[in-house]
């Protein structure tokens, strides 16, 4: 205690004299903090407001009412979207690789928002994007002569060194994650354009687009993508679309039981980006994701919440591991048992 004193008098003495000396310069500095002071706690509180306050757009009234499509709409994330935009009136066309998920989730939503009409498209976006696949992606469409908003959910994450990953898995996640959400967005740019009155694009990206993620290394990359390709996209047709990237964090799914800290649920995600859709071209949707993202950048705070999230995941991993060595066990134990004959 009695040496902070003392650093704190030498301090205070040292200030004196250059107060003394030069006090324009003292003056200049104590400016410059107390500026640097005020944008940060205006940019908190303009954050805050962002995330409280602020009223959502009726989407019905900003965007109309012609149909709104989601891919990847049978789980997760995009299932979420499905429901809330059916919630808010908006007419919705799901899209999947299941026919029985969208036979599943088109009889939901239908019996709880009656009114709202539903269209069902089944595609497979984990494919090699040739001229041929992109012109039977397009005839999916072919119906839908105008879009209120386009919903890029679709995506898929395989957590392994990127050395150990399998060469199909790798393709895997640039075909869904990077091909699949370009092209849709090409064939839908002229739906959203045609639409009477003004447009959106809504693409789920990840908070971990510009932080180093071992074990994600494609999955993190593929993110940085869409996050770039949307906020370009946004500056391209800004006087007529919408379009806002969202930097999604841990939302409840297959992958993530809830373990990790900050985790949401798909609906709370869907709600969050909706409220912002029309004022921000990037987001982190639900308040719960901005907490966990403006700790992340505090020095003690962020170091303290990753290290909690790698635990946790390498607890995954392991868990992981060791029920994919069980399955190779239990395969190689019955192709040993057949019948040679």
């Amino acid at each position: 205690m009695d040496l902070l004193k003392t650093k704190f008098e030498e301090a205070k003495s040292t200030l004196d004299k250059l107060h003394q000396k030069n006090p324009l310069l003292v003056y200049t500095f104590a400016m410059i903090g107390a500026g640097y002071c005020g944008f940060k706690l205006l940019k908190d509180i303009r954050g805050m407001l962002r995330y409280t306050v602020r009223p959502a757009y009726d989407l019905k009234k900003r965007y109309g009412t012609n149909w709104c499509v989601i891919t990847g709409a049978t789980d997760g994330i995009g299932k979420g979207f499905a429901f809330e935009l059916a919630k808010r009136g908006m007419n919705v066309v799901l899209v999947g690789r299941n026919q029985q998920k969208l036979d599943d989730v088109y009889t939901q939503i239908k019996n709880l928002y009656k009114d709202v009409d539903i269209k069902k498209v089944i595609f497979d976006f984990n494919k090699y994007y040739t001229d041929d696949v992109i012109q039977d992606l397009t005839e999916k469409f072919e119906d839908i002569e105008k879009c209120s908003i386009l919903v890029n959910n679709v995506g898929v994450a395989s957590a392994y060194n990127h050395g150990d990953m399998e060469d199909q898995k790798t393709h895997n996640m640039i075909n869904v994650n990077i091909t699949a959400n370009t092209v849709m967005t090409k064939i839908f740019i002229p739906k959203l354009l045609a639409n009477d009155q003004r447009a959106a694009m809504i693409n789920i990206g990840s908070f971990i687009y510009n932080v180093p993620k071992p074990t994600l290394a494609v999955y993190s990359a593929s993110k940085a993508y869409i996050h770039q390709f949307s906020t370009s996209l946004a500056e391209e047709y800004k006087s007529k679309i919408d379009v806002i990237v969202s930097n999604t964090g841990y939302v409840k799914s297959n992958m993530n039981s809830g373990r990790y800290m900050f985790t949401i649920t798909p609906d709370q995600h869907a709600r969050g980006v909706l409220d912002k859709l029309g004022y921000d071209t990037e987001t982190c949707g639900h308040y719960i994701h901005a907490i966990h993202q403006y700790y992340l950048e505090r020095p003690i705070e962020g170091a303290i919440i990753t290290y909690i999230n790698n635990q946790r995941r390498k607890k995954f991993l392991q868990e992981r591991d060791q029920a994919d060595k069980e399955v190779e066990s239990k395969k190689k134990s019955l192709e040993e048992t057949k019948d040679p004959r």
